[in-house]
This record gives structure tokens, C-alpha cells and sequence, in this order.
């Protein structure tokens, strides 16, 4: 079900380059790290007593900083290779959580996808695939492929996560799509078959009401060192976007108004939208980032 640089290796495959990922300590892309997220769940739901052996040998203690992928592509291994914990209940893992700020939004979606994906992993809960892995490079989704993965999911009786879904939701977008893939939807059997019928008609997430205004303050004086007068920067926001109810409450940030005079850590960093985030909401370069 999944095909291109997000499909699943071997697992001697998978073993190399999560050992590759973790000694290396910083990031190696959004393909890479999906395809690992991807494969886990796969070798996991084939043969989780294989996985686990296989992954056995990979370090995992991160003995210095490393990137977030990074540290959470550690958690998901130690998920995988440790002991099954049948008594946890993967629906309500990462239920709490601290927002700290809204720039941080497309994080905390990537979090609420790994914290799901080990919880079901130690629950014994296997997935032959997750529905979130991209068709494109960008991180978008296409809406058939989101279509057949469901398919294949209510064929096996399988649940979908609810974060899992969401993420897939927020990168199928772009227009409307085909009214065959619409209908296919509709006939999903499974629970969620009307809620994915209607965001795959409506063309996924709304673009939400852009926000201008100058920064506060009187423009700077001009210098020779700089060779003009500098004015004050332009910030940017956005309105409230509607739908955020049927999302995993550590999605709504991604839905609130982001009003651009409101400052915080982030706001004089450089832009920092780097290939995570944007295949986090891929149809949406308009979503708050550091520097913006």
C-alpha cells in the first residue's frame, strides 16, 4: 500500500539505518523518517517478535542532544524492541500535554502521531501501515491513496488512530478531489467513512483569513553602516480556522487565530519552516513559524 521513498525496507534494512539515524544524532529528512515510522509498524503487525530482535542491538540511549526526529525515532525503536505492555490503552496516550506556543503547532501534530504509534506498538496493537505516510515528497497525500489505506484497514478490522488519521487528513488537500474518490470514501466501512468523505469534497483544510500589520514601534534611523532608513518589519497572521473539534486536541492550535503582535521566543529567530513542518500542513505555507 505504500510505494517510493517511504516504503518499508527489510528488516536488516530497517535495523541499518535506524542505527545510522541514531549514532548520527541529527536528521536525515522527512522521507527517512517516515519510512522508519512506516516500517516499524509494518514489521510490527507482520511479525513484532521478529522486529523485536532485529531492532534489539540498535542503541538507544541518546547520551547527548540530538535532533526531535531523532530522539523520537529512539522512542518508537525502544516501543518496538521492548516488552509488550498489553494493559495500556493506546486511545488515550499523550492526552496530557502543556501548549506553549502556537509557532510550535506543527510539533506538536508530529508528537501526537509518535506518542500514538508507541503506545500501539507497546500494546501489541499492530499496524500493517500507517495511513499518514506521504505520496509526494512534500508530505502531501493523495485522497486515493488515503482511500485504499482505509479500505485496507476496515478489510482487516483495524481502528484508525486518531492522530494517524488527522495528520493524513491535514496533507491531503489542494481542491476538491475526484468525486469517485469522494464516493469510495463514502462507502468506507468504518466509523470515520463520513468525516473523510466530507474533508475530501470540501478539498481538506480551509485557507484561513491572512492578518497584516507593521511591528510596533517608531522605524529605525538610518545608518551608513545598513545605507538606508530601516522601516519596521510587516507581521503576518491569520484568522481562526474552522473543524477543529473532530481533530486530536493536540491539533487545535493549528486551528486558533494567530495574531501577529503577539511575541514570544520565536519571533526573532530566522524562519524556521523546515521540511518536517511543512509536510506537516503541506498545503498551507500561511501556518505561524519562527521568524514570520
Amino acid at each position: 500500500m505504500i510505494e517510493g521513498e517511504c516504503a518499508a525496507p527489510s528488516l536488516n534494512g530497517l535495523a541499518e539505518e535506524v542505527t545510522a539515524v541514531l549514532n548520527a544524532r541529527h536528521d536525515r529528512g522527512v522521507e527517512a523518517f517516515e519510512r522508519i515510522l512506516n516500517a516499524v509498524a509494518g514489521h510490527g503487525h507482520r511479525d513484532p517478535e521478529a522486529l523485536a530482535a532485529a531492532l534489539g542491538p540498535v542503541p538507544r540511549e541518546l547520551t547527548v542532544a540530538a535532533h526531535p526526529r531523532v530522539r523520537q525515532i529512539a522512542g518508537i525503536v525502544g516501543a518496538a524492541a521492548g516488552p509488550v505492555q498489553v494493559a495500556e490503552r493506546w486511545e488515550s496516550a499523550g492526552s496530557g500535554w502543556l501548549e506553549l506556543c502556537q509557532h510550535a503547532a506543527p510539533d506538536y501534530v508530529t508528537g501526537a502521531r509518535v506518542v500514538e504509534l508507541g503506545a500501539r506498538l507497546r500494546a501489541g496493537d499492530h499496524l500493517p501501515f500507517l495511513l499518514s505516510v506521504p505520496s509526494r515528497t512534500t508530505g502531501a497525500v493523495e485522497p486515493h491513496h488515503l482511500v485504499d489505506r482505509l479500505t485496507a484497514y476496515a478489510r482487516l478490522g483495524i481502528t484508525p488512530g486518531p492522530a494517524d488519521l488527522g495528520q493524513a487528513l491535514l496533507r491531503c488537500g489542494g481542491g476538491p478531489a475526484d468525486p469517485e474518490v469522494v464516493t469510495a470514501a463514502e462507502r468506507l466501512e468504518l466509523e470515520e467513512a463520513p468525516r473523510v468523505a466530507a474533508w475530501l469534497r470540501q478539498g481538506g483544510l480551509p485557507h484561513p483569513t491572512s492578518l497584516r500589520e507593521p511591528e510596533a514601534g517608531a522605524p529605525e534611523r538610518s545608518s551608513r553602516r545598513r545605507g538606508a532608513r530601516i522601516g519596521r518589519r510587516i507581521l503576518v497572521g491569520h484568522g481562526a480556522i474552522e473543524g477543529r473539534g473532530v481533530f486530536p486536541r493536540r491539533f487545535w492550535s493549528l486551528f486558533r487565530a494567530f495574531e501577529p503582535h503577539i511575541g514570544c521566543a520565536h519571533a526573532s529567530q530566522p524562519d524556521g519552516r523546515d521540511a518536517h513542518t511543512v509536510a506537516v500542513v503541506p498545503w498551507h505555507p500561511e501556518i505561524p513559524r519562527p521568524g514570520c
